[in-house]
């Protein structure tokens, strides 16, 4: 039986915060923000803020949600750029919106797989 979408979402967040061997910490308060940011600043600066971010997770954290968003075909099959740089790209109000719905969605996973795996 082929996994829903909730259900892909929510392992690949378990997954990723599972194998964390260094930095959970940083980790678990990055999932945390992460949906907070979005919502209060939009998606883009969200990411632009993680970018920056000093945290040694953060390059790990944006490679996740850009894998997660090509899985999801909001963004181009084979798309290796930064995810702050490929989400500027997006032309389309509802393709932005639909990453910023899935960025969400996404997040509330991390965010319980930071809550229920890291102490």
């Amino acid at each position: 039986m082929p996994l829903t979408l909730e259900q892909r979402r929510m392992l690949r967040a378990y997954e990723s915060t599972q194998n964390l061997t260094a930095h959970q910490a940083e980790w678990k308060r990055a999932a945390m923000d992460l949906g907070a940011n979005v919502q209060r600043c939009g998606l883009l600066q969200a990411l632009a803020f993680l970018k920056r971010d000093a945290a040694p997770v953060a390059p790990g954290l944006l490679a996740l949600l850009r894998d997660h968003l090509v899985d999801r075909s909001i963004l181009p099959d084979g798309c290796d750029q930064d995810l702050a740089e490929a989400v500027a790209r997006i032309q389309h109000v509802r393709q932005y919106m639909l990453a910023t719905r899935e960025t969400l969605a996404f997040s509330l996973w991390l965010k319980r797989s930071a809550q229920a795996l890291l102490d």
